[in-house]
């Protein structure tokens, strides 16, 4: 089929993150502009017909066959209702006053937006909320496999150019387009190349610390909630800013990459600082292509005593020209690589983050419309600590964005502070040594382990098997699982999560061993992952539907020790099948369990769709 094509490396990396938080809002995408002005209903309809059939990547069904995820662009749409909405609520505000309307509407924001997953169609969403005879909220929502920070651009200008003038001005083959990259996606996967990203990124972040120790981040906080400080430079700070980065011909991307760097220095006291930035991977002559080709990339700066502002930002820039030709190798496979090759790595790793982004709608130009953008806010942070920055109408717009629960209020205003006084500093001493330049103070270092803790953290125990006692013995006779057909308590859930880890013990399978499991959902399947975890051992799911040439590879890569599978397998299988659970297992009355001694390695090994390749399998730990 000519329109079913195979996932970019970004989207194979974004759609096995998706797969591993299924119930996460994280990548939940939601544009939201404030429009004022008499709005053409009729005609924005018709533009948005015009940006969806424009642009193919907003026509893209995902397809998940076997464990082999394609992506399909439906045809040409017609029909406008699939993807848009209209909602009138100015007869229900009526009775109040503009600046009213404007606070209600932004409290009903939340119950406007429109959730969805990579396997809905379509995969966005538009809806347009009118709550007052001149105003609007317009909303486009998706998901980040399709959406980037660089698509902002191209869905904001093309639809005004859709609304203005009924056409879009960038390529207009973008079906065509989209079949060039993904044939240069190819080379990406070339054995050569790959082994030379490889080596280069093993090289480069050899003996690095790759988890920034800000504040009090020895134990997970719950929950992934986001907040976030937006400031704006002054404009005093802005000109020598601007003045800085044209003497040394550098670009704004790599001033705060650098001042970041110094600060993170100051905060942890490592020799070399680490974290990750995203990157455009769209190649030369593609800047116009929609969807979602970003990556993170690992930057690594190396501090000693003579090290000073400017030897840095020469060090940024050469680092940026080398990493180049490597940029599109997934970051998730260098932390595969780097686990290969016994480096500790936890779910920390890489946790800050840099990354540009618009802060304001200045390509917004709708006829006889004003907008403005509306920042949503409580999503949920993918990184402990992220820096963005922008630029809108002429000014340098700045945000950290930051796990509620890992840092404090405080502790965030003394980072923005420390952050705006280390741009001065350095920008007036860039020749002097980083060790002279005073940009926190010595009480602040010393604090640092436990001021960045909220004080109403919630600790959970760091393995998943100690998890599971507890609820078992906290919930007892509460309902565990609830389906159409099968109603279990935890009570009973223990009793037959213990019997499968007994079981494992008695067959005399070590702790930390790899357990396969492919199984249908219910119940049966729910035990036997929690009994696999509860004896201290690590699982690897495999789908039902997984042919057996994936299956056997997964199994064999893994060296899983045992197979739980609904019936026997006709191929032949390298390990040892169990299929008759419950005579096997779950009716045995002579199985005997010994608490293990847990600890916070291994959870489960889940493996990519290998459309792009052979299945990948990636290590998730119990941190995580």
């Amino acid at each position: 089929m000519k329109d079913l094509f195979a996932l970019s490396k970004e989207q194979e990396r974004m759609w096995l993150e998706w797969k591993m938080s299924l119930d996460s809002n994280s990548y939940q995408i939601c544009l939201c502009l404030r429009l004022k002005g008499i709005f053409d209903i009729s005609r924005l309809k018709q533009a948005i017909l015009i940006l969806i059939n424009h642009y193919p990547a907003m026509r893209t069904k995902f397809i998940d066959q076997c464990g082999s995820v394609l992506q399909l662009i439906m045809p040409e749409e017609h029909d406008v209702h699939k993807y848009f909405r209209f909602i009138d609520l100015s007869y229900e505000f009526r009775s109040y006053d503009e600046n009213t309307k404007d606070i209600l509407i932004e409290q009903r924001l939340k119950d406007l937006l429109i959730n969805v997953s990579p396997l809905d169609y379509p995969l966005i969403r538009f809806s347009c909320v009118k709550y007052s005879d001149c105003k609007h909220i317009f909303l486009a929502c998706t998901h980040h496999i399709l959406y980037d920070v660089f698509s902002d651009d191209l869905l904001i200008r093309g639809l005004s150019e859709a609304y203005n003038n009924g056409v879009i001005s960038t390529p207009s083959d973008q079906l065509k387009y989209l079949q060039d990259y993904l044939s240069l996606d190819a080379p990406v996967s070339d054995e050569e190349v790959q082994n030379q990203a490889r080596e280069y990124w093993k090289r480069y972040l050899q003996g690095a610390e790759l988890h920034m120790k800000l504040g009090d981040q020895n134990v997970d906080a719950f929950g992934d909630q986001e907040c976030q400080k937006m400031f704006v430079l002054s404009e005093d700070i802005a000109k020598k800013v601007r003045e800085f980065i044209y003497n040394h011909r550098i670009t704004l991307f790599i001033f705060f990459i650098t001042v970041l760097g110094v600060l993170l220095r100051k905060y942890t006291q490592e020799k070399n600082v680490v974290f990750k930035y995203s990157v455009n991977v769209r190649p030369k002559g593609y800047k116009g292509l929609y969807g979602f080709f970003v990556n993170n990339v690992p930057m690594r700066l190396s501090f000693d005593r003579e090290t000073n502002f400017s030897n840095l930002i020469a060090s940024v820039r050469s680092q940026r020209k080398d990493q180049q030709r490597y940029q599109s190798y997934s970051l998730m496979d260098i932390v595969q690589d780097l686990r290969k090759d016994g480096q500790h790595i936890d779910q920390n790793s890489f946790n800050v983050e840099v990354a540009q982004r618009e802060f304001g709608c200045d390509n917004l130009n709708l006829e006889g419309i004003t907008g403005e953008c509306i920042d949503l806010g409580e999503q949920f942070a993918k990184s402990d600590l992220q820096f963005l920055f922008g630029t809108s109408n002429g000014g340098i717009d700045c945000a950290f964005t930051f796990k509620c629960r890992l840092f404090s209020d405080d502790f965030m205003n003394n980072i923005k502070n420390n952050f705006l006084t280390a741009i001065e500093k350095l920008i007036e001493n860039p020749n002097t040594s980083i060790e002279q330049i005073e940009i926190t103070n010595q009480n602040e270092i010393e604090r640092i382990s436990s001021y960045g803790r909220s004080k109403n953290e919630i600790i959970f125990p760091n393995n998943i098997g100690i998890l599971i006692n507890q609820a078992f013995n906290l919930y007892k006779s509460s309902p565990a699982i609830v389906t159409d057909s099968e109603n279990i308590s935890y009570e009973s859930l223990d009793v037959l999560a213990t019997k499968v880890a007994a079981f494992l013990q008695s067959r005399n399978i070590p702790e930390k061993s790899l357990i396969a499991v492919m199984l249908p959902k219910g119940v049966d399947l729910v035990a036997i992952v929690l009994g696999i975890l509860k004896a201290n051992c690590s699982y690897v799911p495999i789908s039902i539907d997984s042919p057996e040439d994936r299956l056997q590879h997964i199994l064999n890569e893994s060296g899983a020790r045992l197979l739980f599978a609904l019936h026997p397998l006709c191929s032949d299988i390298s390990v040892d099948v169990i299929s008759d659970l419950q005579k096997d297992v779950f009716l045995r009355n002579d199985l005997i369990f010994s608490e293990p001694n847990y600890d916070n390695d291994l959870a489960f090994v889940i493996y990519t769709s290998g459309s792009t390749g052979k299945p990948k399998g990636v290590l998730c730990y119990h941190k995580s």
